[in-house]
């Protein structure tokens, strides 16, 4: 069986939907995939404006932000301490921000020595799944994916290959 059932939960988006519905109508609320934002930024931005009631944009900002993965264990160690600074968990085992200012301060230091010394020497490849661990993965979310295809009437079969 799959373990860390907290990483995995975050994954289950009708989970997460279903929480939205149990407040707001299915009319409030948008939900735009990373994929489609990816292949066609313009087009789903005018999606957005246009749910909002505003008028699109002639042309979107550029965004220069680096959100690439990081894979190395030692990095990863390293990040989990620098959390410890900004979040805990409530008591439904989510994570919530902590409050104060001075967290920031030792945040920021682990951030600065992550990303200017920690990437500089560490390589970052991404690991290669287990065939099993992809399989298991792929029961696992499968009941997820077939709600949120119907859900959102969008054929997500890429999401399960």
């Amino acid at each position: 069986p799959i373990k860390a059932r907290e990483l995995l939960s975050y994954g289950q988006y009708s989970t997460h939907l279903k929480r939205y519905l149990g407040h707001f109508a299915r009319t409030q609320l948008l939900v735009v995939l990373q994929d489609d934002l990816a292949k066609a930024p313009a087009e789903s931005m005018d999606k957005v404006y246009q749910f909002l009631g505003l008028a699109p944009l002639k042309r979107l900002p550029k965004v220069r932000r680096d959100n690439s993965g990081v894979y190395s264990l030692r990095r990863l160690r390293l990040l989990t301490q620098r959390n410890r600074f900004l979040y805990d968990y409530d008591e439904y085992g989510k994570l919530v921000g902590k409050t104060g200012t001075t967290r920031y301060l030792a945040a920021g230091v682990i951030t600065a020595l992550d990303r200017y010394f920690m990437a500089a020497i560490l390589a970052n490849d991404k690991p290669k799944l287990d065939a099993n661990l992809v399989s298991e993965l792929k029961t696992f979310y499968r009941p997820d994916v077939a709600w949120l295809q119907d859900f959102l009437g969008h054929n997500l079969k890429s999401w399960q290959n």
